[in-house]
C-alpha cells in the first residue's frame, strides 16, 4: 500500500558512496549520462516536480544542476532500480559505484 519511494546515497567516507560516471561536482542526469548510470523511473528530488530516468556523476541527485547530494523519489511502479554500465572505464574515470538506502 505505498504510494511511493525515496532513495538516499549511503553514509561514506571513502570510496564516496555514490560515484558513477559523470562530471566532478555536479550531478549529471537523462542525456549527460551516456555511458554508465542508474535508473530511477520519473525521479525527482524533494520539494520539486522536474523528473529525471538516468542519474550518473558524483553524488544521488535528480536535477543536472545540484552539487551535493538530494534524495531521489518515485511514484513509478513498480518500484525499481536499474542499472547500466559498460565496459569502456579507463583508469581516470570516475566510477567507484554506489550504496543507495
Amino acid at each position: 500500500g505505498f504510494c511511493g519511494v525515496c532513495y538516499s546515497q549511503c553514509t561514506s567516507a571513502a570510496p564516496p558512496a555514490f560515484q558513477i560516471s559523470g562530471e566532478a561536482g555536479t550531478a549529471s542526469v537523462d542525456t549527460d549520462c551516456t555511458t554508465d548510470w542508474i535508473t530511477i523511473p520519473s525521479g525527482y528530488g524533494q520539494g520539486t516536480t522536474k523528473t529525471t530516468d538516468r542519474i550518473c556523476g558524483p553524488f544521488l541527485a535528480a536535477d543536472g544542476e545540484d552539487t551535493s547530494e538530494i534524495p531521489v523519489c518515485s511514484t513509478s511502479k513498480p518500484f525499481e532500480v536499474r542499472v547500466h554500465t559498460d565496459n569502456f572505464e579507463a583508469e581516470t574515470d570516475l566510477s567507484d559505484g554506489f550504496c543507495l538506502n
